[in-house]
């Protein structure tokens, strides 16, 4: 009798494929094993070792560090943010600062950051194939679920679509040496000349002086980001210390469906990233968790119920990204103007843009004419 019921335990063990050993494959098997140490969880990465080849700004917020109810360990985090600055094209400036010194948020040695989690995940007994690409989903075939983390290029995405090209934002980033960079501040610009239809950006790099400086433009302009980075770099005094890298980020709106058989998609491969910022990381371990738990449960459709509020989030910040990124070089140094005096009470970035963006829309009252969304948000 004893050993009948070994057979069946054995036989009935769950057996879960991630597809991506970075951020959000990782999030996810740490997850389900938390959930359930019994399942067995095997990671696949084309990639040489966990962290290499990453391309990432780092960031995340306080706020979605508090929904993840995530902590780190303290050498995983290049530097904490206390001020946030935003340019305009003709260099003025307006700064998020806190009046009670609260943190907007972190920025994370990615690298490391992917090194604890696989440390963890190793430690409750899930495997990490590196240098192990998939190419057909049969390969998987003894799987019960697979999850696909494997980034919008990978073969999972394939499954949603590629979104229409100006959804997708080309990044490139480089570390670079600036005198003038402040280890608690990053700075974010926007403008035509600088990035159009996005942003550059400066994030302390952790160590002194040194920063990640990067920027983000559609896909569909058809421009060389190169040649703007370096156009920016040259603008704002910093030196180069390595190469770029560049990556593909998915700005989209978040997309129906996010299961497709016994396969659940996670992370950028969802088309999860923030639309209105390119962040990646927090909304990778948010749905992470989520299909950790429709896993354990069973029912594959209760992923889609679960990423609701997550979808209804992106959306929202999809259309003010539409917003922001149409404004003129005009409009967007009228917004930094009218907003100099404003001192937020929340620590939330993507809620402070949206306040800008409705004070320029007092100014300029055509601005609700031609976006809707604004029209919305602005009534009582």
């Amino acid at each position: 009798m004893f050993c009948e019921k070994a057979v069946t335990m054995l036989v009935s063990k769950i057996r879960v494929a991630c597809i991506g050993a970075s951020v959000a494959g990782l999030g996810t098997a740490l997850e389900l094993l938390k959930l359930d140490r019994s399942i067995d969880v095997t990671l696949f990465d084309k990639k040489p070792h966990v962290g290499a080849n990453t391309v990432c700004g780092g960031a995340i917020s306080s706020f979605m560090l508090r929904e993840l109810k995530m902590e780190f360990p303290s050498y995983v985090t290049a530097s904490e943010i206390r001020k946030v600055r935003i340019y305009g094209p003709n260099g003025e400036f307006w700064q998020l600062e806190s009046e009670s010194g609260e943190t907007y948020g972190y920025v994370l040695w990615r690298e490391k950051f992917e090194r604890d989690l696989a440390k963890q995940v190793a430690e409750l007994g899930g495997k990490i194939r590196m240098n192990n690409e998939i190419r057909d989903l049969n390969e998987l075939s003894e799987y019960d679920y697979i999850v696909g983390a494997d980034g919008l290029t990978g073969i999972t995405s394939k499954l949603i679509g590629f979104p229409n090209r100006d959804d997708v934002h080309i990044a490139i980033q480089r570390i670079a040496h600036m005198n003038n960079s402040h280890k608690e501040r990053i700075d974010l610009y926007f403008g035509r000349e600088i990035a159009p239809s996005g942003y550059a950006w400066i994030f302390p790099a952790g160590y002194r002086k040194q920063v990640r400086i990067g920027l983000g433009v559609p896909l569909s302009l058809k421009v060389n980001p190169n040649k703007l980075l370096d156009g920016f770099m040259k603008m704002v005094d910093a030196e180069p210390l390595s190469k770029p890298k560049g990556k593909l980020i998915p700005t989209a709106k978040p997309p129906k469906n996010l299961v497709y058989g016994k396969v659940l998609l996670v992370g950028d491969a969802a088309h999860l990233c923030d639309p209105l910022t390119g962040g990646g990381i927090a909304n990778a371990l948010l749905s992470g968790k989520y299909a950790a738990k429709t896993i354990v449960e069973g029912d594959l459709e209760r992923y889609n119920s679960y990423c609701k509020g997550l979808k209804r989030r992106n959306l929202m910040r999809y259309k003010l990204k539409r917003i922001l990124y149409e404004l003129s070089d005009d409009e967007l140094n009228i917004m930094i103007k009218a907003m100099k005096d404003f001192k937020p009470k929340l620590t939330r970035i993507s809620w402070t843009i949206m306040h800008a963006l409705l004070t320029l829309a007092l100014k300029e009252p055509n601005l609700l004419t031609r976006h809707r969304i604004l029209r919305k948000v602005i009534k009582p």
